[in-house]
């Protein structure tokens, strides 16, 4: 069975273009004097000058179940005020105010089991789960 998953990808302004793949999947993103850092696993694995951008974009992929099985996915329900969390037990799942502060921090002990936000107050966060960033608006 197949289904759709989304990659990033930048184009610069002298006509290349980096494609983040597999190896970008737990890439955090930050912006510093002009650049911007992708960081994997706490290194800075690329560097690209801001104004050397001319397009960042996401473009779909077709992916197996049994690929997206083997990795750390994290989604966010508004309905329910839960993060749905599907990672092996013993992962740390850590949730973060905008500003950085720590907001939940707790180890995943059965996979798939939701974590409830609902105490938080509205706002912007970032959840990690193992290698996973997401960020997502409660309202």
């Amino acid at each position: 069975m197949q289904v759709r998953a989304q990659q990033m990808a930048v184009t610069l302004s002298d006509g290349n273009e980096l494609k983040f793949e597999e190896n970008y999947t737990s890439c955090k993103i930050t912006f510093s004097d002009g650049q911007m850092l992708f960081h994997v696993n706490g290194a800075v694995k690329n560097t690209i000058g801001i104004k050397d951008i001319n397009r960042i974009y996401f473009y779909s992929v077709d992916a197996g179940v049994d690929e997206l099985q083997s990795k750390d996915v994290v989604t966010y329900s508004a309905t329910t005020e839960e993060l749905l969390v599907h990672a092996q037990p013993g992962t740390a799942v850590t949730v973060y105010y905008a500003s950085g502060a720590l907001a939940l921090s707790q180890v995943q002990t059965i996979a798939g089991t939701p974590v409830s936000v609902a105490h938080l107050p509205a706002g912007v966060y970032v959840a990690v789960v193992g290698n996973v960033t997401l960020k997502f608006v409660k309202s």
